[in-house]
């Protein structure tokens, strides 16, 4: 769905003497969203303390914000019939001060699907993760996905939709009046079961809310009020509804049970609770690189973390501090350690460093271990994180298994490791064979462990890196070439900016430039001497919109690197409909086989087949659209990350 085309909504969330650390949360979780055609109107009900100096800051950062300050404490429901009654657009988006969502794509996810089936009303996420005050996970509930008759079967018995999960047309509202005033409590209930005697709802998979079920100030202060409303609201609907009289029995029997004990039958009830329970399941990570410090293999393992977590994991990751980083941060439900070390780069780390790192990293995961049962620990990179995972298991039988990212693998990169690989061969072999796996993106690396690496006595599973098609779209195409990555040597950057500068036409192409460090100076050098245009963008954000657009809209990626295991990047600009020169060399032949251009490690190679594409631009249009359909089907993100849970789920 194109963003500029899309209908708007209007996202309303009402706050009275909120936590600041939960209100940003759920301010954040909507201003993170990938849709962002919306108005967010924030209401004030009242607060008497500082809540509002919290909310500032967020006016002067947006200029969507529509701020309603209560002259008086109204209550949530006429708050919310104030929000609603200055909307302005289609649909009406709800969050709760102390919830937030989960899912990234949860507003495109909802509009994409009203937009297309118009006889339904109101859609909600089919995910809800329940935490508690200290943000600790009860369970995570999946909801089956119910046609609408099903769903009036059970309506009754339960409120299956959370405030913060509904996406409503306001044309429904409109017509219903808005919330009824006389209910403080279970307003959305009464809501929800009014509308539903006119429209249709839809239950949406893959669409996650995180909902505070302990501490909501109504329900925990006023249980009783809530209690008798909801039999009011049974004996109101009781014709029509099925199951009524089931329905009034149920819910008169669990008011009288305790939260725990409720929540332990719900778990004996449904069996996806119980599957998705993060009470056993406990997955130590242990990675020198974890975002935002560290190359392509630091993503990759956060993609990791947050699958383990979608897939009810709780996951504690161990990684390096660098500078001012917090020794401890809670993102995306997954609990970040960073133990003081050397370090003196964010982009790299040399041997020594990870030395210091090791010796924190030791005590840190012991005093964990003590603390906590952990089932199954997943370290990234034979060295250093392989020894660490060698040591608890000797000392507490913790099984592992290893993902090799490249230049932890005697022989990849020779120039940076290769004294630390001389005096390493004893000890890799016995982290290889004390593990239970070893995972690697390529088949070129698993072929170079079982070479460089002897008496191993595991077979090394390929599990290639991976791509969020949806992510990188094509658009349509400018006339440009780009490069991005490290300025490494061994990626032969300066070939290609000395190619291009050889060009003696190149008909209004561009070369981009997206990197930094060690070869700035150079570039400079050669970009002030070349007769056709460099542009040097330097380091951008990946998540960016300006690195975003160069995908979008290049047309040729080149990477003449001698030294790859199956990079990210290449996955990304398969994705956008590049045609890509890369060698024929290390882990970029497998990916690119049968749909790019392939160069030498010369200038002569690599400007010959610069000058082809520009000249030959329906080859790049052919070439581009192969590469974007193997993207998705050997690379897709949902078709390949699943594999890591299945491997974790086998050793828990």
């Amino acid at each position: 769905m194109k963003a500029n085309n899309a209908p708007l909504i209007s996202v309303i969330i009402s706050t009275y003497n909120g936590k600041k650390e939960w209100l940003c949360k759920a301010l954040d979780s909507v201003y993170n969203q990938t849709y962002q055609n919306f108005e967010f109107i924030i209401i004030n009900d009242c607060s008497t303390n500082n809540i509002e100096d919290t909310i500032k800051e967020y006016i002067e950062k947006h200029s969507n914000i529509i701020y309603i300050k209560n002259k008086e404490n109204l209550w949530l429901t006429k708050s919310l019939n104030i929000g609603i009654e200055n909307s302005h657009w289609k649909y009406i988006a709800r969050i709760d001060d102390d919830d937030y969502w989960v899912s990234i794509d949860k507003l495109e996810k909802q509009v994409e699907f009203m937009e297309n089936n118009i006889d339904y009303w109101i859609c909600w996420a089919g995910e809800t993760i329940h935490i508690d005050e200290n943000d600790e996970i009860l369970y995570k509930e999946i909801k089956k996905e119910l046609n609408d008759n099903q769903i009036r079967n059970r309506i009754l018995q339960t409120s299956c939709i959370y405030h913060s999960s509904a996406l409503i047309r306001k044309s429904a509202l409109d017509e219903v009046w808005y919330y009824d005033p006389t209910y403080i409590f279970a307003q959305d209930h009464e809501l929800w079961l009014r509308i539903w005697l006119k429209y249709k709802f839809k239950i949406l998979k893959n669409v996650c809310i995180a909902y505070r079920t302990n501490s909501k100030w109504a329900t925990s202060k006023n249980l009783l009020k809530q209690r008798i409303l909801w039999i009011k609201l049974h004996i109101k609907y009781w014709k029509h509804y099925p199951n009524s009289k089931k329905a009034l029995l149920v819910k008169l029997l669990t008011f009288f049970l305790p939260r725990k004990l409720k929540t332990f039958i719900r778990k004996l009830m449904n069996p996806r609770l119980i599957q998705y329970s993060s009470w056993n399941n406990n997955v130590l990570i242990l990675n020198y690189e974890f975002p935002p410090i560290g190359g392509w293999a630091a993503p990759v393992s956060y993609d990791i973390s947050k699958w383990y977590v979608n897939a009810w994991y709780n996951v504690d990751v161990i990684t390096m501090k660098f500078k001012d980083f917090p020794e401890y941060e809670n993102k995306d439900w997954i609990n970040i350690y960073r133990v003081k070390c050397i370090r003196h780069k964010k982009e790299i780390c040399y041997p020594y460093e990870q030395l210091t790192y090791l010796i924190s990293w030791y005590f840190k995961a012991k005093k964990l271990l003590k603390q906590k049962k952990y089932n199954v620990c997943h370290c990234h990179f034979l060295i250093p994180s392989g020894i660490l995972a060698l040591l608890l298991k000797k000392r507490f039988w913790l099984k592992y298994f290893v993902t090799s990212h490249g230049s932890d693998v005697p022989g990849y990169n020779p120039n940076r490791f290769k004294f630390a690989h001389k005096l390493t061969p004893n000890l890799l072999k016995k982290i290889i064979n004390n593990s239970e796996s070893v995972i690697t993106p390529s088949k070129y690396l698993a072929d170079l462990i079982h070479k460089n690496i002897k008496w191993i006595n595991k077979n090394v599973e390929i599990i290639p890196n991976w791509i969020d098609t949806n992510e990188f779209i094509p658009l349509e195409k400018e006339k440009i070439i780009v490069w991005a990555w490290r300025l490494w040597p061994l990626k032969w950057l300066h070939l290609l900016t000395e190619a291009f500068s050889e060009i003696e036409n190149t008909k209004w192409f561009e070369l981009h430039i997206c990197g930094d460090w060690p070869l700035m100076d150079n570039l400079k050098e050669i970009q002030s001497k070349s007769k056709n245009k460099i542009i040097l963008h330097w380091w951008i954000d990946n998540k960016s919109k300006e690195y975003k657009n160069l995908f979008w809209k290049a047309m040729i990626f080149c990477l003449p690197s001698v030294s790859e295991n199956g990079p990210v990047s290449i996955l990304e600009w398969m994705s956008s409909w590049c045609c890509i020169l890369t060698t024929d060399s290390t882990g970029c032949l497998e990916m690119t086989k049968w749909i790019w251009q392939y160069v030498k490690h010369d200038v002569e190679s690599i400007k010959k087949q610069l000058e082809y594409l520009i000249n030959h631009p329906h080859i790049c249009e052919r070439l581009w659209k192969k590469s974007r359909i193997k993207a998705i089907n050997n690379y897709d993100k949902n078709n390949t990350i699943w594999k890591y849970i299945k491997l974790c789920k086998k050793y828990l």
